[in-house]
Formats: C-alpha cells, structure tokens, sequence
C-alpha cells in the first residue's frame, strides 16, 4: 500500500481472498478432493468484517483489521490443512 496506493491494497486483499476460497471450491469442482477440502468456507464470515473496514477505516483503526486478518489466516489454513487430511 505504501508503494502502489490504498487501491492497489484493497484490490490485493479481494483477489487474495477470492484465491483462498476459490481454490478449495476449485478442488472440490474438479473432484481432485472430496466435501471436506470445503471446511474452509466456514472462515467467509471472518473475511466479511475484514473486508467493510479495510474499505471504511483508516490509519491506527487498521492494525485491528491486521490481526483479524492473521487470525483468519491461521483458521482458513488449519481448516484447509483438516480437509485435505481428512479426503486424503
């Protein structure tokens, strides 16, 4: 964001959440994993809060969204990791 601009940082942030989703919607498509590999979508109502404050707030308000953020990545990636485990 500080290189590209806060646009730039918002539309990273969509496309990096719409990969995360994706792809075990893509798996699961495919039949390369079976229901399981889909555990993570259960993370979405995490993203949602994440995604209206990185749209509405600015400055010191953001390093809350920061941690939401690592806290969904540590949940979408142990669900991930479950699913695979668990159609492997």
């Amino acid at each position: 964001i500080v290189r590209f601009g806060r646009g730039f940082g918002q539309a990273e942030f969509l496309v990096v959440l719409a990969l995360a989703f994706g792809i075990p919607l893509a798996l699961f498509a495919t039949h390369a994993a079976g229901a399981f590999v889909l555990l993570p979508l259960f993370t979405i109502p995490l993203a949602i809060p994440l995604v209206r404050s990185l749209f509405r707030d600015e400055g010191a308000v953001l390093n809350a969204t920061l941690v939401g953020t690592a806290r969904l990545l540590v949940l979408h990636g142990l669900f991930f990791a479950l699913g695979l485990a668990l159609d492997g």
